[in-house]
């Protein structure tokens, strides 16, 4: 199978981890990738083609079975260059946020609608468009076509083999106390756009909870 992966730079952060992951993992799979970019940010070396592109610049999406996409100008690459002719080609996009709750703390209350309004627009020429779990796809499904989302969670591939130090464990310990439970995940800083919940099953808790934050 022959994929191809569109984001925005080779960022270490974020949606392009996500796709650094993938990419790892469907090539030891047997299966071909590249990965497309527009920004000139490499932090990231793929272990596949990687090549810069601008957004008037055309790719053949023929040579592909899957075109994914990952954030806005990605998928409005995919609005403005899919060919209206019925294709053999799959074209995925993934929704890494709750769009108008993560565009309106990004960019204020109106032009996050505005913004949203219009990533929202680009990805109805999606085939099938990725939320990040159940309750993602439910809050889509009052904007999009049902028929074309669904959800997949992500992700990372971890070394296991690797342990701590002496001095790590000690700095983890001093940073937990004793009695505190500590939480962690790999996310952006900004949890409300990401929908973390209070783990508690109350809601409430009497009990110290610590989260970690970070990529």
């Amino acid at each position: 199978m022959r994929v191809l992966f569109i984001v925005p730079s080779l960022k270490n952060a974020g949606p392009v981890i996500v796709v650094y992951d993938l990419v790892h993992l469907l090539i030891k799979r047997g299966h071909k990738c590249c990965v497309c970019y527009f920004d000139k940010v490499e932090e990231l070396s793929f272990n596949c083609d990687v090549v810069q592109i601008s957004m008037r610049q055309k790719i053949n999406f023929s040579d592909y079975d899957i075109v994914h996409t990952h954030g806005y100008r990605p998928q409005l690459y995919v609005f403005l260059h899919k060919s209206w002719n019925k294709s053999s080609t799959r074209f995925v996009t993934t929704m890494h946020n709750y769009l108008f709750s993560d565009f309106g703390y990004t960019y204020g209350k109106i032009r996050g609608l505005i913004y949203g309004t219009l990533y929202l627009l680009v990805n109805l020429r999606a085939d099938k468009i990725v939320a990040l779990s159940k309750d993602a796809q439910h809050y889509y499904s009052r904007f999009l076509p049902s028929c074309k989302l669904t959800y997949a969670y992500n992700t990372r591939v971890c070394d296991f083999s690797k342990k701590l130090s002496t001095e790590e464990e000690r700095e983890l310990l001093a940073f937990r106390g004793e009695s505190a439970r500590l939480v962690g995940t790999s996310c952006a800083l900004c949890p409300e756009g990401l929908g973390f919940d209070n783990p508690s099953p109350s809601g409430t808790s009497t009990n110290k909870i610590l989260y970690y934050w970070g990529w």
